[in-house]
């Protein structure tokens, strides 16, 4: 849908997604925006819609009655990994889910 492509990273046990069409950039950049949530990826995001001249927008306030929260929960405490078992592929996706008070 975007372009672009998967690729491992050397030396390490991780993958690298690369795009490098315009169009799909400023398609990517408006499919996120408004939903990264990471203090550490917002600056980085506004740097990239100031160099596109795309508004930023800032995420919409996560309530317990919002099902929002847990993509920001994802973005700052999840992982995706994949493996094969057995021969079989298996993909994980997970949350840490450490000292949360439910109330």
């Amino acid at each position: 849908m975007l372009g672009g492509y998967v690729k491992k990273r050397s030396g390490i046990n991780a993958y690298r997604y690369r795009l490098h069409n315009k169009a799909g950039m400023m398609h990517l950049i408006q499919l996120i925006n408004g939903h990264i949530r990471n203090s550490q990826r917002i600056p980085q995001l506004q740097r990239i819609c100031n160099l596109y001249n795309i508004p930023f927008k800032d995420p919409i306030p996560l309530t317990d009655n919002n099902g929002c929260w847990f993509s920001g929960f994802f973005d700052a405490e999840g992982s995706v990994s994949y493996s094969m078992k057995r021969s079989l592929p298996q993909l994980v996706v997970k949350v840490f889910l450490i000292n949360i008070k439910v109330i």
